[in-house]
């Protein structure tokens, strides 16, 4: 519920934070909630937060961002 009440767009100090809310699975279904959120940050994407390409929601933000010109 909490997660639910943040509100677009997020500060990138917040998108920092959500960054290292994802884990090895899908958050129980919220992971594609905490993408959305991240990339509303006003900086998006910030380089900081997809160095962690082990992970794979990190490496789908990278992604997305280099498929949309952002990087």
């Amino acid at each position: 519920a909490l997660l639910l009440s943040v509100t677009k767009p997020v500060s990138n100090e917040e998108a920092r934070a959500l960054v290292k809310l994802f884990g090895p699975d899908g958050c129980f279904g919220l992971a594609w909630s905490i993408l959305h959120l991240i990339e509303s940050a006003p900086s998006w994407p910030l380089t900081d937060c997809l160095v962690n390409s082990s992970n794979e929601w990190v490496a789908l933000l990278r992604d997305r961002a280099t498929r949309g010109g952002l990087l």
